[in-house]
């Protein structure tokens, strides 16, 4: 166990091979490790029984390796300060495994993402399944026969439709099998249903599109967002709106929001009124994702990507995404109302708006003692645009 190159089953990679690998092979788990690390050596063994496992299973899953101590340069381009282990998804980092480092557990949580479970159903059963939903889970049931090319797209592209909606909603998957006298193209049918969903969306959906595991998955991930959303999740990021064909995504944030605060309701509390804002523009740019938010249930990552900085935030505000790289955030928002808003969306379009940086906090002094003034990506319109001011940048 001294070395990682003996460790079957696990590629070990650097600089050199590290993207190239998370290209070819879509789902990667990946250990980041120091050769000091007694414990990151001690589940050497579970990894290879898992990498057997999953080849024995005809998963595509691989595991791999980074030596920390020897490849500085990928331990800083992703921030890497302790072990761990993080699943990519088409060269992404979706998620960190944090369960008991065992072959068991490792295996289960790698094969339910790969494979993600499917409930057997009788068509009498189907009714109970549907209506012992929670609010919150998104279902999808498939009427098939067994093994036909429909049920094999359906079971193809679950675990794309899996990838995209974990850590924002539950989803569950079932099918029906057909007998073999049944009519495939005339009985052959996949519905969702979203409890929870209300005017103008419809609480269930029926696919009509080719029965292909991708044109499954870009219906069923589409039809996942309400025309507005309740609360803010990772599937309001850049990168996945537009995987859906969505142009931007826009989120209104309270910290004044009460538990008791129902978005639906006339006298929902501030939740109802920033609703009220938002739907007539939710109706109007389809082609737009808008979702309420509870600023104090962000995380630091949230933050970052809606505000440019992890830093806390107590008050109020409306971040506007349109791609990986154009973020603009309206602060102001005490007197917000149908017009400004929709003037901060117009003028943000048109590009007439100063763009919200990636930054880390503003200093508590700008300026220091030694006359050097410290920018941030929150701080570098205002001070050195200041037309009063000259600044040599270094």
């Amino acid at each position: 166990l001294g070395s990682a190159a003996a460790v079957k089953g696990v590629q070990p990679l650097t600089v050199d091979t590290f993207d190239d690998f998370l290209r070819k092979h879509k789902r990667v788990l990946l250990q980041w490790y120091a050769p000091w690390c007694e414990e990151c050596k001690a589940i050497w063994p579970a990894l290879t029984d898992v990498a057997g496992r999953l080849k024995n299973a005809g998963l595509k899953t691989k595991l791999a390796m980074v030596d920390v101590s020897a490849e500085t340069f990928l331990a800083g381009k992703y921030d890497i300060s302790q072990p761990a282990l993080h699943h990519y998804v088409g060269g992404e980092r979706l998620e960190d495994f944090e369960g008991q480092k065992v072959a068991d557990d490792i295996w289960q949580w790698l094969s339910t993402r790969e494979a993600p479970e499917v409930a057997e159903l009788s068509a009498a059963d189907v009714d109970a399944f549907l209506t012992g939903l929670d609010e919150g889970t998104l279902a999808l049931v498939a009427h098939v026969q067994r093994n036909s090319a429909q049920h094999r797209a359906f079971l193809r592209s679950l675990s794309d439709i899996a990838d995209m909606l974990r850590g924002a909603d539950e989803v569950k998957f079932a099918a029906v099998m057909l007998p073999e006298s049944a009519s495939a193209k005339a009985e052959t049918r996949l519905l969702m249903r979203r409890p929870g969903f209300s005017e103008p969306d419809a609480t269930e959906l029926h696919f009509t599109g080719t029965w292909t595991a991708l044109d499954i998955a870009a219906w069923a991930k589409a039809a996942s967002f309400p025309s507005l959303g309740k609360a803010y999740s990772k599937k309001y990021t850049p990168s996945v709106v537009q995987k859906v064909g969505s142009d931007g995504v826009l989120v209104l944030c309270t910290s004044e929001a009460d538990p008791e605060d129902d978005a639906e309701e006339e006298d929902g509390g501030v939740l109802a009124s920033m609703a009220a804002l938002l739907r007539p523009l939710a109706s109007e740019y389809p082609k737009w994702k808008f979702t309420l938010c509870d600023a104090g249930a962000l995380t630091a990552s949230d933050r970052e990507s809606l505000l440019g900085s992890s830093a806390d935030r107590s008050t109020d505000f409306v971040s506007f995404r349109m791609g990986p790289k154009r973020r603009y955030v309206l602060d102001d928002v005490e007197n917000l109302n149908s017009s400004s808003l929709r003037q901060f969306l117009s003028s943000a379009r048109q590009g007439l708006l100063h763009g919200r940086y990636r930054s880390e906090p503003r200093p508590d002094i700008d300026l220091g003692h030694d006359g050097v003034t410290t920018l941030t990506g929150l701080t570098f319109d205002e001070l050195v645009k200041d037309p009063k001011k000259d600044y040599f940048v270094a």
